[in-house]
């Protein structure tokens, strides 16, 4: 198991795994459980298909899409792609807590940045501003819906770099 709590580690897995860019800003996400589009399959587990092709043809090795299940999304975005690292809960827990994650580095995948579309930043809802949703659109029309809480507790590089991935990509729009 891997810790991904501390920017040394994040560090060290990224160049064990060969997605360190030279620029490097990652941060943790997770599942938008509170989605409505359950039914269009964006929150079902099936990554694989919510992404589709873009993912497909950007996977290390040809490696066909896997069905993955996860809770949450170790992020790393470069001068190049957008790199995730599924993170998957411990056990059975009522609220999605990073620190209570494992992850999980043999189901990691990339998207080039010119395959994604639009990246959508929002107040999670009009009482929490600590809390953002986060909209991934990657060409075609496919989307990955997550949430970021700008501070994580146990993971002290989230608020830095959040913030440097939301001045990039707008988090007012």
């Amino acid at each position: 198991m891997e810790n991904f709590f501390n920017t040394e580690d994040v560090m060290k897995i990224l160049e064990e795994t060969g997605y360190k860019g030279k620029e490097n800003c990652f941060f943790v996400a997770i599942k938008n459980t509170n989605r409505e589009g359950l039914k269009y399959g964006a929150m079902g587990g099936a990554l694989g298909y919510i992404v589709g092709t873009a993912i497909k043809e950007n996977m290390e090795k040809g490696e066909a899409v896997k069905q993955l299940n996860y809770d949450g999304l170790l992020i790393n975005q470069t001068e190049e792609r957008l790199e995730f690292f599924p993170l998957q809960n411990k056990g059975i827990a009522l609220k999605l807590n990073p620190a209570k994650m494992e992850l999980n580095i043999e189901n990691r995948f990339w998207i080039k940045n010119e395959d994604i579309q639009d990246i959508i930043i929002k107040n999670f809802n009009i009482f929490n501003s600590t809390t953002k949703s986060m909209k991934i659109i990657v060409k075609g029309g496919q989307a990955i819906y997550l949430l970021v809480n700008i501070k994580e507790k146990s993971i002290p590089y989230q608020a830095e770099n959040f913030a440097k991935f939301m001045k990039k990509y707008g988090a007012n729009k």
